[in-house]
């Protein structure tokens, strides 16, 4: 698959969703752990799975948390947490989605690579 189409393929499939009868305490909670989670696969090397948490935790915190019918009961210190958490996320997201395409396109380029008989034709994807 093409390096590009892969990575958008790659950002889709990081699309959360949001269930209105669950708390929205929940979801900033498992935020938490979600950006924390992105800061230790960035510290691994882990850019891809890095990423991909980082995806999750935009699009649950642009996207869909705040659409919760609950979302005016979370505490203002939650909101600036996620806030603040959110610009590092966005600039971290970016500058990972340069290094992950990269990568995309040394293992694309290692796959065109190989004989045509012993290509696969499956690529490492979440």
């Amino acid at each position: 698959m093409d390096p590009e189409k892969r990575l958008k393929k790659f950002i889709t499939s990081a699309i959360v969703e949001v269930k209105q009868d669950i708390d929205p305490l929940m979801y900033f909670n498992s935020g938490t752990i979600m950006f924390k989670t992105s800061l230790n696969h960035i510290e691994k090397r882990e850019y891809a799975n890095a990423l991909y948490m980082l995806l999750r935790y935009i699009s649950l915190f642009v996207e869909k948390v705040p659409k919760h019918p609950k979302y005016k009961s979370v505490p203002l210190s939650e909101k600036k947490k996620v806030r603040e958490n959110l610009n590092i996320a966005l600039q971290e997201a970016e500058r990972l989605k340069k290094l992950v395409l990269e990568i995309f396109e040394k293992q694309h380029q290692e796959w065109l690579t190989r004989p045509v008989s012993s290509r696969q034709l499956c690529f490492y994807h979440r």
